[in-house]
Formats: C-alpha cells, structure tokens, sequence
C-alpha cells in the first residue's frame, strides 16, 4: 500500500487538478484526482509505479525505496561489481543470488536506471519478471516494458549506458566479462572508469566554483525529489542537446513566453517550486525561468489571464544545468491583478 502526503501532493488545495502524474503512472487506475491525489486501497495492487513518477515525492511506501536501490549500487561498486542483481517479492528462487530485493519491478523508472549508470553500474538483472503472470500486483512486466522504451529515448541525450537483463535464462554479460582473463577484463573496464572519473572531476569543479550546498542540504534534496536526484548525478551523464520528453522519473518542463505578458506575476504566485521569477529590469519588467527548478506542472500557464505561457512538449538536458534563469518575456511594468 502506497501513501499519499496532502500537504506535498502538487493538487493539495487547489480549484482544479494541475498535476496528474501519479493517475496516468497507475496501471490499476487506483488514483482519483481532486484537491489532493487519493489512492483507492481496494484497486491499488501495490506495485509502486506511481512512487517515482510523484515529482515532489508525495507518495511513499515502506516497500519501495530509492536511495537503498543506490546504495546497493554502491555496494556492488565497491566489491568490484558493475552489476547489481534484484530480485521482486515473486522471484522465489532466484531471490536467493540477488543483491537486494523489490516488492515489483514496476517501481523502476528509466531516469533511476540512468541515475545507477551514472554511479558505474552496466548492467542490472531483474530476477522474478517471468512471474507477473501469477502475481497478485500484476502490473509489473507491463510498466517495466514501458520504463524500458522510456530508456531507450533517455539514452539518445546521454553518454552513459545499462543493460537491464530480465531473461532469467540469459547469462549477465557483466559475469561474462567477469571470467575473461584478468588483463582482458582490466582493459575493458578501464575506458568506462576512466571517463566515468573525468566526468566526476568536471562535476566536482563545478559544484565548488559555483558555490557547494552544505551536506545537510544534499541529503534533504535527494530525498526529497527524483528529479532532484538525477540533477545530481547528470553531470556525470554528459548530456548532449537531443531533446527528451518528460517522464515517469522526470518531471521536466520547458516554458516558452510571449508578448502577451503583462507582468501580473500571477504564474509567479502559482509555481510551486519557484521557478519563476518577476522583477524590475531599467524601466520594464522581466520574466525569468529556471529550468532546473521547473517540474512541468503547468500551474502557470493555468494560472496566466494573457495566456502567454506555453509548455513545451520536450526539453534538453543541459538547460536544466545552467545555473542563470533565462528571460522569458519582457512586460512594460510589473503590474497588479485587479480584484
């Protein structure tokens, strides 16, 4: 069974729903949408697709957690492994040569696998998905192929790559490469580590000349946000500038201004995340947008009475790395909405 936060939940206390993530995430149509997204406990089979596809990480689940998937990441890393085994509460016995186990497959979503990448994995085998069939939750073959094709279009605007093994008859390739002979193997791994640390120096060069948020601050992002999470680790992901839509994963928005704007910063009052911002410039106005900070819900272009916003059908990735918001329009004035 999921959980639903109402005072993170994007809708919490709003006229009209701006955010539907979780809903279409749901593949048991178990999600209604009022003021605040309700879960229906009778038809939610507890799969957790919605839990990653919440861009405020408003839903959780004892079951499902995303930073222990990484720090398992970690671990195989540090054993020398770039493959982690995981196995779902179905895999009966193949759950017992997994590293660490899910309570469905369907909780994946492809930004945390690029996420997984990023760290040095190469490979993930997902033990127990001949099973769905017979599970009672269902979904999970079904939001896995589609997580699988989100990848495939994720991975055009990226460097790095993973192989996600879901044939329990398929040998690992990582255990393949494993007993290659150990000069072999040395050479084969050593172009990935290499660019993999390059990548890692380049970020770290950037977080100290920009201004590094202290430890506290890290660890209330990355909890916070999966959003927040894969800005962490993108660097190290080299994107280039092919155009990806936002997924499950990936609550991304571009915005796009127009001459219609008045400057009555009602799209400032209504972005929950702040990634707006209306101030004077000489004797105008200026509308500024972060692209990091956007999650796509669209409150703004709601909220605007000029309709001068519109959401873009897809961003790339190095625009939501550039620190200075953009300018956006430019009203005469900063005005005031009459009441």
């Amino acid at each position: 069974m999921v959980i639903v936060s109402h005072e993170r939940c994007l809708n919490h206390d709003q006229a009209h729903a701006s955010c539907s993530a979780c809903a279409k995430a749901c593949p048991a149509d178990a999600i209604a949408l009022g003021n605040v997204a309700e879960v229906d406990g009778d038809c939610c089979t507890g799969c957790m697709a919605c839990i990653e596809a919440c861009p405020v990480a408003a839903i959780s689940s004892p079951d499902f957690d995303a930073l222990a998937i990484i720090e398992a990441a970690h671990k195989s890393l540090r054993s020398g492994q770039s493959h982690l085994r995981v196995s779902c509460a179905e895999a009966g016995g193949q759950a017992q040569a997994s590293d660490m186990q899910v309570s469905c497959h369907a909780c994946w979503s492809a930004p945390l696998l690029m996420e997984l990448a990023a760290l040095g994995l190469r490979e993930i085998s997902m033990q127990g998905c001949d099973k769905c069939s017979g599970c009672a939750r269902r979904f999970g073959a079904q939001v896995l192929q589609s997580t699988l094709q989100e990848l495939h279009i994720l991975e055009r605007s990226l460097s790095v790559r993973i192989t996600v093994n879901t044939d329990p008859d398929t040998p690992d390739a990582a255990s393949e490469a494993d007993a290659l002979p150990p000069r072999r193997a040395f050479f084969r791994n050593l172009v990935p580590e290499l660019t993999r640390s390059a990548a890692r120096v380049v970020a770290e060069v950037s977080r100290h000349a920009a201004g590094a948020a202290s430890d506290e601050e890290k660890t209330s992002i990355v909890k916070d946000q999966p959003l927040a999470r894969f800005l962490a680790l993108l660097p190290a992901m080299r994107p280039n500038f092919t155009p990806v839509p936002p997924m499950r994963g990936l609550p991304v928005g571009a915005l796009q201004g127009s001459k219609r704007c008045a400057g009555h910063a009602s799209c400032v009052a209504q972005c929950p995340t702040q990634a707006l911002a209306l101030r004077p410039f000489g004797a105008r106005a200026v509308l500024e947008f972060s692209a990091g900070q956007c999650l796509g819900c669209a409150r703004c272009v709601q909220a605007c009475p000029e309709q001068a916003l519109e959401l873009l059908p897809s961003i790339s990735l190095p625009s939501l790395l550039s620190r200075p918001p953009r300018p956006l329009a430019m009203p005469a004035r900063i005005a005031k909405l009459s009441t």
